[in-house]
């Protein structure tokens, strides 16, 4: 989806035809869950990622740094907007004291019944651009669609149990208004790491900022002398929980890119044996093989 083409309208004539599609940019893409599984395309010529994280009952951190590496692998600026605000207790913080939030072109507390945020939202989205809402179920991308264009999606109401709200949304919708243009998405029940390392490291830039100081160029933060991170760790200076992350992303990232190697080398052994076996079968076609 997101897709931009050339039109022919022939003059005289009342149906237009395709004659071409441009050259894609700010490609999205999901890595898959599954161990071997490839990719997931998301949308096309993408300007900003809106990451919409519920902060009731209680936003997840990891997943929001796992969504904002998977927009910094597409080079497209993430926009953090965390919603469900109105369900927080009085002078309850909205934005989680664990989130770096040096990473985003804004950051948005948001709620459908307290809608100021949405001038800022729309704001962050280049004129004329387009913004691919991503998050889990029930976190109120939809809602927040309908309200920045008008649409009239339907929207599920939010659980008085645990103040979740219900998986509506089973398709990706495109829809414009106020000058931009809003991709809807189904919401995601588990965000597996890029395969990237480099845009992991782009998540948390302060640890390989830390990193850089170790004493050993391949540190690996467990028992090295001179570890820059261990220090930050003993000092408070590092969140635990953070370094816990970042290596449980790590991890992943290993194993898929070390996944994705297998699958392309599986793939062109198959391609080899393929044109190997049409070689011989032109061969015997043409009398020249047993």
């Amino acid at each position: 989806m997101g897709d931009w083409v050339v039109v022919d309208d022939a003059a005289g004539s009342d149906v237009a035809s395709i004659s071409g599609i441009l050259r894609r940019r700010g490609y999205l893409e999901r890595p898959s869950t599954e161990q071997y599984g490839v990719a997931q395309p998301i949308a096309a010529n993408v300007d900003a990622v809106g990451i919409v994280e519920p902060v009731f009952p209680a936003a997840s951190v990891g997943r929001i740094e796992r969504f904002e590496a998977i927009a910094h692998r597409a080079g497209i600026s993430a926009v953090l907007i965390l919603s469900k605000t109105d369900l927080l207790e009085p002078g309850e913080p909205a934005v989680p004291a664990e989130l770096d939030t040096r990473g985003f072109a804004a950051l948005v507390p948001w709620s459908s019944h307290l809608p100021q945020g949405l001038e800022r939202i729309v704001d962050a989205i280049p004129d004329h651009g387009t913004i691919a809402l991503l998050g889990r179920s029930g976190a109120g991308k939809s809602t927040l669609t309908n309200m920045l264009t008008g649409a009239g999606q339907a929207t599920g109401s939010v659980r008085a149990g645990d103040g979740k709200g219900r998986h509506v949304t089973t398709a990706r919708g495109l829809f414009f208004g106020n000058g931009r243009v809003i991709i809807d998405t189904p919401g995601v029940r588990a965000v597996a790491a890029t395969a990237h390392r480099d845009d992991i490291d782009a998540v948390f830039p302060d640890i390989v900022e830390l990193a850089g100081s170790c004493r050993f160029s391949n540190c690996t933060h467990a028992e090295e002398p001179g570890c820059a991170v261990r220090r930050a760790l003993r000092d408070g200076a590092l969140d635990p929980e953070r370094f816990e992350r970042y290596r449980r992303m790590l991890r992943e990232s290993a194993f898929r890119a070390a996944s994705d190697k297998r699958i392309t080398r599986a793939r062109e052994r198959t391609s080899t044996k393929n044109n190997t076996r049409g070689r011989h079968a032109a061969m015997r076609h043409k009398g020249r093989g047993n």
